[in-house]
C-alpha cells in the first residue's frame, strides 16, 4: 500500500522535473 503511494509520488516528482526542464529550455530560447 505504502509502496503504491511512493510510486505515485515519484511519478508526480518526475512530471514536475520534466515540466521544469521544458520551461527552462523555453526560457533559454528567448
Amino acid at each position: 500500500m505504502s509502496s503504491l503511494i511512493f510510486v505515485n509520488w515519484k511519478k508526480k516528482e518526475l512530471m514536475t522535473t520534466m515540466m521544469m526542464n521544458s520551461m527552462m529550455k523555453a526560457i533559454q530560447k528567448f
